[in-house]
């Protein structure tokens, strides 16, 4: 069985299969309430963030800033924005 390669297909699919299932992960790491928020709750947090930390987001690239922010809107166990702000 070895000789015929069934065993080097099968480890290929199996691992296609993994890049596949975290190709998934990675898509849904953005909740739907941070990939549907409006741009004024995005601007606040930012806003905060810079007065708080002196850090200033906003040249960076969208996708970057809305991953982060629901991170931590995911870490701190919250459901909304809004909640996160607060």
């Amino acid at each position: 069985m070895l000789g015929t390669g069934f065993l080097n297909a099968e480890i290929e699919w199996a691992r296609a299969a993994s890049r596949r299932a975290v190709e998934k992960a990675k898509e849904r790491t953005v909740p739907a309430i941070v990939e549907n928020t409006e741009e004024d709750e995005l601007r606040r947090i930012l806003a905060y963030v810079r007065t708080r930390t002196g850090h200033d987001f906003t040249q960076y690239q969208r996708a970057t800033v809305v991953r982060r922010i629901a991170r931590r809107v995911k870490v701190t166990r919250n459901e909304t924005l809004s909640q996160y702000y607060n």
